[in-house]
């Protein structure tokens, strides 16, 4: 019996980073190196991806997610302000901290 038939793994996928000091011509795998604006990591998220958004101004984008996540490997954004992970509450509470 294969392992992998009884116990369907998580797919996993990429983690990128958008913040308003980036540039679309880096490759957005680090804070270090973020693209600057998130429709430009929206129309290259794929399924199980993870987008951290760092806090601030990013004016007024059109965001078009290029392709679907599923349910197992949905296409995630998350903001931060320091690090991800470090904004616990969802954005529309985030003035309460």
């Amino acid at each position: 019996m294969v392992a992998l038939a009884v116990h369907p793994t998580r797919a996993s996928g990429g983690t990128y980073y958008v913040a308003t000091d980036g540039s679309d011509g880096n490759d957005g795998t680090s804070a270090a190196t973020a693209w600057a604006t998130i429709a430009y990591a929206a129309a290259r998220a794929v399924a199980g991806d993870t987008i951290y958004v760092k806090a601030g101004d990013y004016g007024n984008e059109t965001v078009i997610v290029g392709n679907s996540g599923t349910s197992n490997a949905p296409i995630r954004f998350e903001g931060y302000r320091l690090s991800p992970g470090d904004i616990a509450l969802p954005g529309y509470l985030d003035h309460l901290l």
